[in-house]
């Protein structure tokens, strides 16, 4: 996925190593994820031995976007509204997800080709969890409430440890 095309808007864009993004507050135009199918991501973020803490992220289509990445930290941070996914790691591997607290995106985190990755949220409202073609990795002490889709949700999954979560009232289930 490009971010450079006309109308995508990304808050903060990190290509390299070695960063660290804290205590910033970042809000992107939601309407132009809504109305003309462009992406608005709040952080997006390339690279290898990398935190992303204690931000507070608003709107768009994506709140933190990671992608091809290895050994990141994503702790502390305070994501909502975001109109497709909270945090999205894609083709990435050893990421910790912990401590962040997510409400109202369509998913809280989702996953596909990520490998050795820690989700620990410790509040997730109306939001979920989704891995796909994900390997050696746990979902972990999790809070998840009134999810309109299952809140954890494994498609192709392999050596997968899902533990002592706390799942309410999902509208789809609890685990798929």
């Amino acid at each position: 996925m490009s971010d450079s095309g006309p109308g995508n808007q990304v808050g903060i864009r990190v290509k390299g190593d070695n960063n660290v993004l804290s205590n910033n507050y970042i809000s992107v135009r939601k309407d132009l994820a809504d109305n003309y199918w462009t992406k608005t991501i709040g952080v997006r973020s390339f690279g290898n031995d990398c935190l992303i803490i204690g931000n507070t992220i608003s709107d768009g289509s994506d709140g933190i976007f990671i992608e091809d990445a290895n050994s990141l930290v994503v702790s502390g941070n305070s994501i909502q509204n975001c109109g497709v996914v909270a945090i999205h790691l894609k083709d990435s591997s050893h990421v910790t997800v912990e401590d962040n607290t997510l409400v109202d995106s369509k998913w809280g985190v989702l996953s596909s080709n990520a490998t050795s990755l820690a989700i620990r949220i410790r509040d997730m409202k109306r939001d979920g969890i989704e891995l796909s073609n994900a390997a050696s990795s746990s979902i972990s002490g999790n809070s998840i409430n009134n999810c309109g889709d299952p809140a954890i949700s494994l498609h192709d999954p392999s050596n997968i440890t899902v533990e002592k979560n706390t799942l309410l009232e999902s509208r789809q289930g609890s685990i798929k």
